[in-house]
């Protein structure tokens, strides 16, 4: 058979020659002798004579039976022993060793009947279809569950894990794609939120964004990180201060370097702000316990200026005051604040505190006891015998009343002579560096006549009558009449509210507006218009004055100013020395609703009263 006639009508497909050889009684079976199929193979061993196996579903079209001998001629009558037919390896027959010959024809026809079926298209459809969905769901899952699938979908844009954009945004800054990369690490870190930081990409974020000259981002981001976020993070420090170093920000970063010293306890900050910053000041006396007056000077580099402060609540250097010389602490404590300023550089503060306290002089005595004597009696004083050589120690003392001060008399070792009457001698020792001792304090009472005067009286020592706080002015006009001019004003020194002053040509008056009403506070007159309390006036000896009121006796202190007295109540009689050499004789006087009335005689250098004042002070 040509190679067209071998086709299989069911399927198409060409079909295959097989030889086999046949011998014993199968041979004998297809009409063979024994000798033929016993021949020699060619090699000189006996062998089957070759048969051909023909196809059961061509044979009957051919004219072929199933076996057929080799010797079979063509159309020409030529041999065609060489043509072989051998059998298809159909895999779909099922066959065995044995003979299919041997087979029961209902096997043979199904085996037939099975290569002729058309194939199954439906089937093919569906396990493609199980293929396709298999393979879909396996890329979802690898795309979803995995690492490399979210870098990818990362790539392409679509959402993804945090952790796979913060990876894609490192491979496009490795690649040189800055933007690429911080729009990744932005998304990262928008995706993470406040619960989830990564700081270490943030970090990365901060890096692209210095890469790509966003230094105020940087810093923002950084400064985040270790205010909200991390306190603790070095790094975040370490950048921050980097770019103000390279942006000349040097007080900023100093600054900084200090809260990151404090926070981190990173000694290399606190290292790297000391190589940054000017030293602080240095003061030439350490700070302690000194018993006199000291003078501390306080030195710096050339370059800086020094400001320094005693005010515990200043800020330096803004309320500093500029050094400029040594500076001198007397007693008391002192504590001392100083700072060096460079440019914008400000040094570390000195702080040094400095106590001053000298030593006091003891209680000065005095020779006489307390006791009520029947005759005036003089009173010395003096120191303590460790003391009594000390010529820089001074006692003052009084016996007006008054407790001493720098401004009362000087015990010169002259004996003290004591008024009549009740009277108490106070005195304090004081040294040269201006310490006083405890008061002395000795009341005496001398049953001896005359007895000092009383004292000014707001009740019995009135002007013409005239009652300060209480005369209308209405009243007053009716009795002086109409003033030369009047001028309103509201600024007084002592007072508050509405005045007036009435102008006259003995003088002025002043009211002051009180309750809807204008009273009298102030009378001044230069001539005897107006007659002072107790007969005195204008015209009138200061000796005269002096005369008329209480007087204890005390001589003048060394400025010139003497007192007069100074009762419980605290009504008060003084001279005062002025520049011109004259003298004011100053009375004052406690009202019963505790105000007061203050007299002044104002005396020449003569020592006659040219004119008098009297105030009402509330």
């Amino acid at each position: 058979m040509d190679d067209g006639t071998r086709v299989c009508p069911a399927c198409g497909r060409l079909l295959l020659r097989e030889s086999r050889r046949e011998d014993g009684a199968r041979s004998l079976r297809q009409g063979r002798s024994a000798p033929e199929s016993a021949a020699p193979a060619g090699d000189g061993s006996p062998s089957a004579p070759e048969r051909t196996y023909i196809d059961p579903a061509v044979a009957g079209e051919q004219g072929y039976p199933l076996y057929t001998d080799p010797e079979v001629y063509g159309p020409e009558g030529e041999p065609l022993s060489d043509m072989t037919l051998k059998r298809p390896n159909h895999t779909s027959y099922g066959e065995t060793a044995a003979d299919p010959l041997r087979q029961p024809p209902r096997l043979r026809r199904s085996r037939y009947a099975v290569s002729r079926r058309m194939v199954n298209w439906a089937r093919v459809l569906l396990f493609s279809a199980i293929g396709v969905i298999v393979l879909l769901v396996g890329t979802f899952v690898f795309l979803m569950r995995t690492d490399s699938g979210q870098r990818i979908m990362a790539r392409m844009g679509f959402s993804a894990t945090s952790a796979a954009l913060w990876e894609v945004g490192i491979e496009r800054v490795d690649v040189g794609d800055i933007s690429g990369g911080i729009a990744f690490f932005e998304r990262a870190a928008e995706q993470d939120g406040e619960e989830n930081v990564n700081v270490a990409g943030l970090l990365q974020l901060g890096a692209a964004y210095e890469s790509a000259g966003r230094l105020e981002d940087a810093e923002a981001l950084y400064t985040a990180i270790f205010t909200d976020v991390v306190p603790s993070a070095t790094e975040s420090y370490t950048n921050v201060i980097r770019i103000m170093l390279s942006q000349e920000r040097y007080a900023e970063a100093a600054a900084l370097m200090q809260t990151a010293w404090e926070m981190t306890g990173s000694t290399t900050f606190y290292n790297q702000r000391v190589s940054l910053l000017p030293a602080a000041p240095v003061a030439s006396m350490p700070g302690g316990y000194y018993e006199e007056d000291i003078t501390v000077s306080l030195s710096a580099d050339a370059e800086c200026q020094v400001y320094y402060t005693f005010d515990d609540n200043a800020v330096l250097p803004e309320e500093g005051t500029l050094y400029t010389g040594p500076l001198y602490l007397d007693e008391r404590s002192w504590h001392l604040r100083a700072m060096c300023v460079s440019g914008e550089l400000r040094s570390d503060e000195l702080s040094v505190t400095y106590t001053v306290s000298m030593p006091s002089p003891s209680t000065p005595y005095a020779n006489l006891a307390p006791n009520t004597y029947s005759s005036r009696k003089q009173v010395q004083l003096w120191v303590s015998i460790e003391q009594h050589t000390d010529e820089n120690i001074a006692i003052y003392y009084t016996i007006d009343g008054s407790n001493p001060t720098a401004d009362s008399p000087v015990y010169d070792g002259t004996p003290i002579w004591m008024p009549a009457g009740t009277v108490t001698l106070r005195a304090v020792s004081v040294n040269q560096y201006g310490k006083a001792s405890n008061m002395l304090e000795r009341t005496y009472k001398f049953n001896v006549k005359p007895l000092p005067l009383t004292a000014y009286s707001s009740t019995n020592d009135a002007v013409n009558g005239l009652n300060l706080g209480t005369t209308l002015q209405e009243d007053f006009v009716r009795k002086y009449g109409d003033p030369q001019s009047t001028e309103p004003f509201t600024e007084r020194s002592d007072m508050a509210g509405e005045f007036v002053k009435c102008a006259y040509s003995w003088g002025y008056a002043v009211f002051n507006r009180n309750r809807g009403t204008n009273v009298l506070v102030e009378l001044y007159f230069t001539d005897s218009t107006f007659k002072a309390p107790r007969s005195t006036g204008v015209g009138s000896s200061l000796d005269t004055v002096v005369g008329k009121f209480r007087d204890m006796g005390q001589v003048q202190s060394p400025s010139g100013n003497r007192g007069l007295y100074q009762t419980s109540d605290g009504s008060t009689g003084y001279i005062y020395l002025q520049e011109d050499g004259g003298h004011l004789i100053r009375y004052r006087a406690i009202t019963p609703d505790y105000h007061t009335w203050q007299l002044d005689y104002h005396c020449s250098p003569e020592g006659f009263v040219t004119a008098v004042d009297m105030t009402y002070l509330p």
